[in-house]
Formats: C-alpha cells, sequence, structure tokens
C-alpha cells in the first residue's frame, strides 16, 4: 500500500475486532460485510465468487506438504518409493479445504474432518494414516500440541501450486489493482523477497525440512481457474536451491 501511495493517495488497515472462522469471513467479504481483504489458498470457487490478486504471497510454500504422522510409524513411509504406493495409505484433511480435492484429483485417499483441531486426535485414533502440512506449519503445529506421539515424517513430500493469494470484493476494483500493482513494485525492486526470507517461519522451514533428502511427488492442481501465474517463475521458490544456500 505504501508503494502505491502516490498513485492512489493515503491508506489505513485495522484488522477486524474478532477471530472469524475462514468460510465465514469469506461469504463476509463476498457479501461486502465489515471485510475488505483477506488471505487464503485458492481455488475455483473462491476465484469465481471473490477478486483475486494473482500473486503468491507465500511463494508457493504452502504447496510443500510433509506429514505428521504417529511417530512409530516412520518406517512404513521410508518405505515408500511412489505415488502409487503411498495411495494405498489415508491422509486427513478439512472437509472443505483446497487441499482435499487436490489429493482427491490426484488418486488419493482421504478421511474428512469438519474441525482441524479434531484431525490431531483422529490421526491418534488411526483414523487415517498422515496428515499433511505445509513446511511452514508441521513444526510450530507440533510445538503447539506438545504431543509426544506425533511427528513429522523424514523422507516424503507432497508437491503441488497452491498459491496463497490476497482476496477482495469482486466489485473492488481499485483495490485490486492497488494490491497487484505494489506487490510487483516490492518484487522489482527486491523487498518482497527481503521481508519473505526474513520471516522465522520460512528460515525454518527451509533449514529443518531437510528437503535435499526428501522423496518428492509432484501433484496436478485442477482447483484454480488461473494457471499462468504458475508459469511465472521468479514469483516463486525453489525450494532445493533455497535449502542449499541456506546451508
Amino acid at each position: 500500500m505504501e508503494k502505491t501511495k502516490d498513485t492512489y493517495g493515503d491508506y489505513q488497515i485495522s484488522a477486524h475486532s474478532t477471530s472469524i472462522p475462514q468460510a465465514r469471513a469469506l461469504k463476509m467479504l463476498e457479501a461486502d460485510l465489515k471485510i475488505t481483504l483477506l488471505w487464503t489458498m485458492t481455488s475455483k470457487a473462491r476465484e469465481e465468487s471473490l477478486g483475486a490478486i494473482y500473486f503468491p504471497l507465500q511463494k508457493g510454500l504452502l504447496g510443500h506438504r510433509v506429514f505428521i504422522i504417529r511417530k512409530e510409524d516412520q518406517e512404513r513411509f521410508t518405505n515408500i518409493r511412489s505415488l502409487e504406493q503411498l495411495k494405498r495409505l489415508t491422509a486427513g484433511q478439512g472437509h472443505d479445504w483446497p487441499d482435499t480435492k487436490i489429493l482427491i484429483s490426484n488418486g488419493l485417499a482421504v478421511e474428512k474432518s469438519l474441525n482441524y483441531h479434531s484431525l490431531f486426535a483422529m490421526l491418534k485414533a488411526h483414523r487415517f494414516d498422515y496428515y499433511p502440512r505445509g513446511i511452514t506449519e508441521a513444526a510450530g503445529e507440533l510445538e503447539q500440541l506438545n504431543d509426544q506421539s506425533l511427528t513429522i515424517e523424514s523422507r516424503l513430500l507432497l508437491r503441488y501450486p497452491a498459491p496463497l493469494y490476497f482476496f477482495v470484493n469482486k466489485n473492488n476494483q481499485r483495490l485490486k489493482s492497488r494490491l497487484t500493482e505494489g506487490l510487483m513494485l516490492a518484487h522489482k525492486d527486491g523487498t518482497f523477497d527481503e521481508l519473505f526470507c526474513s520471516q522465522l517461519s520460512v528460515q525454518k522451514a527451509l533449514n529443518r525440512s531437510n528437503l535435499d533428502k526428501r522423496r518428492i511427488f509432484d501433484l496436478e492442481n485442477p482447483d484454480t481457474l488461473n494457471k499462468e501465474g504458475f508459469e511465472k517463475s521468479d514469483l516463486w521458490i525453489n525450494v532445493t536451491e533455497q535449502n542449499s544456500s541456506a546451508k
């Protein structure tokens, strides 16, 4: 917003006063009720009902998925050599998450839950075998959970295009244009990457995920309207190169 101040004028940013479930926040934004901006993983439905700013805010890191598993199951995953073998196991995901559609469309079995927190209990209860999480999410979630029976699987990685976009109301073209211009200016002058790489969660994800030792399974993402942005490689992170340079 600051980078477009000369063109668009002053601005004010404030957070909503209460925490809102994502599904409700999306509906409020679509109806133009008290929310003018949110950020979330994209999907066809979200791009159809809202105005997406096609700039991957996490540079694609959200689509790099490690697994939270029961600690005693590591050997089962170490022995997996192909996506076909992984398909014999079942993942756990939220019932309305875009990731769920992506996994299912690629032939992976998924057990769904209405509640994010219940997925950890379901994993412990052997309702499914692994819980795919973004590499910036998994470690922090396990630290918060503080459950010694669960761990991050050490050998596999799912990878698919899963951009986290800013979304605005479809009629708010001025804000959409301003955000697009501001982000591209920050990208071109290097300040976006500087801010991105300074984030502790990003640094931990790249340094602790042992990406160079993982077998990567690439999946297709059919659940997006705009695939042109996927081709703009300078907006996306190459985790292998980043991991090597961080060592």
